[in-house]
């Protein structure tokens, strides 16, 4: 029951946060899978990814319908992203689970601070 709760907070939570701010799926995700509910990190970034699909499809939907999209920004940025995700994906499973959670909390300590001290 404890871990059903978890999980349902933690997507409504990344869900809110994935479509008003455009962040969510792995910021929220895979540290509630890794911390709170005992995840190994690949498992958690694979079912994290599992979990980005159908939610970032839903509220790109919702801001399509108002015209919030940048189609040729969009499709340059989906190219590339899906080469570096391909390639992520297999550097995920050269390195040990420990070296994915640093490297993930050194993104967002960094990401953190460069939203924190940014305009």
């Amino acid at each position: 029951m404890y871990n059903t709760l978890i999980i349902v907070v933690a997507g409504l939570v990344s869900g809110l946060s994935s479509g008003l701010l455009g962040i969510g799926g792995g910021v929220i995700t895979v540290p509630v899978l890794i911390l709170l509910l005992g995840l190994e990190p690949k498992i958690a970034v694979g079912t994290s990814l599992f979990v980005i699909v159908p939610t970032a499809l839903v509220g790109m939907l919702v801001h399509y319908r108002v015209n919030n999209i940048h189609f040729s920004y969009g499709f340059l940025f989906l190219i590339a992203a899906m080469l570096g995700s391909f390639i992520g994906a297999n550097l995920a499973n050269v390195f040990p689970g420990y070296v994915l959670r640093k490297l993930f909390a050194v993104l967002m300590f960094i990401m953190a601070i460069k939203m924190f001290v940014g305009k």
